[in-house]
């Protein structure tokens, strides 16, 4: 099982509490992955506002999106089979068809990070088969700088 990583360094909505994509995973048909890992930083100054993030699976991505790179965790493993799409800088993404969402309180001060590591593999996020998990953010502000990372294995 391959371990993968991908990240996205965008700007939030240019309207505050606006739900936009940051970065969606998108399995092909009879292939699933699992979330184990999930960084969110805001890289604007310190500012007291607030991110809300939601975990989600979906039927379709939004508009707006642009092809993100998958890493491998280890460079002698097979290339991932997840298509990343990640914002593009400050253009909206939208937020897709959302199906489930797996977690929608995370909640944090523009001033300190977020990061949820599963605590082993029955904690993980898992997509549907063939479906499209993601993450998405708010903030109470607009056009707030930040960066979302995201490890899964497949």
């Amino acid at each position: 099982m391959g371990k993968y990583t991908c990240t996205v360094r965008a700007t939030t909505n240019s309207s505050a509490n606006t739900e936009d994509t940051a970065i969606d995973l998108d399995m092909p048909a009879g292939q699933a992955c699992k979330i184990y890992r999930i960084r969110i930083v805001c890289q604007t100054a310190a500012l007291d506002n607030q991110f809300r993030a939601k975990i989600a699976r979906k039927s379709a991505i939004g508009s707006g999106s642009t092809g993100g790179t998958e890493l491998k965790m280890d460079p002698l493993i097979a290339p991932a089979t997840a298509v990343a799409t990640i914002k593009n800088g400050t253009t909206a993404y939208g937020a897709g068809t959302i199906t489930e969402t797996l977690d929608d309180a995370i909640q944090f001060n523009s001033r300190g990070n977020w990061e949820w590591v599963a605590r082993d593999e029955e904690d993980m996020y898992v997509s549907d088969s063939g479906g499209i998990i993601g993450v998405n953010i708010f903030n109470s502000a607009a056009s707030i700088a930040f960066a979302v990372t995201i490890w899964w294995t497949e």
